[in-house]
């Protein structure tokens, strides 16, 4: 899926025969709208026990209507990239444990979000990766691996500056948690 705008509240891909899957820049909006901003809008499920490498990317944080909700259900997942996509609520289930060997997961603030969006998003998108560990030591188990960090552009100008929180799930990963 590249590029594409979709005007539905509901979007459920349920292909089980599915291995791999690239959501480049899609945009779900209410019919009408142009997307990019608003409230957020769309509930988004992807129910694929086949499927092996999943990417998120999204160019510009900001450039595609945040999603009410996102739902992720594979079993075998073995890369997760996902870049620049929000979502009020996040669920992830891969099923078995450690079994997402490759990919990471990289969040920018923009003018409108603040940095803890982003680490909020992170953890619920890294618990559901940890099933085994208790939600209150995920952020502590991957600490090592997030990196977070500003645009290095002149402070003068009085503009905000994008921040992004970065993990990295090799490495996280291969800690075999």
């Amino acid at each position: 899926m590249f590029c594409c705008h979709i005007e539905h509240a509901r979007v459920d891909i349920r292909l089980p025969c599915l291995r791999f899957l690239d959501m480049d820049n899609a945009d779900v909006h209410p019919r009408g709208t142009l997307g990019g901003g608003g409230d957020p809008f769309g509930f988004v499920t992807i129910d694929a026990p086949m499927l092996r490498n999943f990417v998120m990317y999204i160019d510009a944080a900001g450039s595609t209507t945040d999603y009410k909700s996102f739902t992720l259900r594979e079993p075998g997942l073995r890369l997760l990239c996902w870049r620049n996509q929000f979502a009020e609520r996040v669920a992830i289930d891969v099923g078995n444990p450690g079994c997402v060997k490759v990919g990471a997961i990289r969040l920018t603030t923009i003018y409108y979000r603040e940095m803890e969006h982003c680490r909020e998003q992170m953890m619920r998108m890294l618990q559901g990766l940890l099933p085994d560990l208790p939600p209150e030591s995920v952020a502590d188990v991957a600490r090592p691996y997030l990196e977070e960090c500003s645009d290095s552009e002149d402070e003068d100008d009085g503009e905000p500056k994008d921040k992004r929180l970065t993990c990295d799930l090799d490495a996280l990963m291969s800690r075999h948690i």
